[in-house]
């Protein structure tokens, strides 16, 4: 009747679902080619950053950046550091 989970993880999963969030993922930063290098993007990441400790969150991800890309930099000037490496595929069958 309750699809099959046991007590234990059933309680787990009530408790998490009450439990406020406390990491964020940012997943699309962007500043226009045309207004980059004006401090635009320092200043987005800032008001991200901000209203996570508003929040009060404790972490955030962001990503995935190419490790030799202005948006890489940006971040580990803020202090961020890389956590992990994705692999994109692509590919054009049309």
């Amino acid at each position: 009747a309750r699809g099959g989970r046991r007590l234990p993880l059933r309680l787990y999963s009530l408790w998490a679902r009450r439990r406020p969030p406390t990491h964020g993922r940012l997943l699309l930063g962007a500043v226009a080619p045309l207004w980059r290098r004006r401090g635009i993007g320092a200043q987005l990441l800032h008001q991200v950053l901000r209203h996570a400790q508003e929040e009060r969150g404790t972490g955030l991800a962001c990503g995935p950046y190419a490790p030799d890309s202005a948006a890489a930099r940006l971040m580990e000037r803020f202090g961020a550091q890389p956590m992990q490496r994705y692999h994109l595929y692509e590919w054009n069958a049309w």
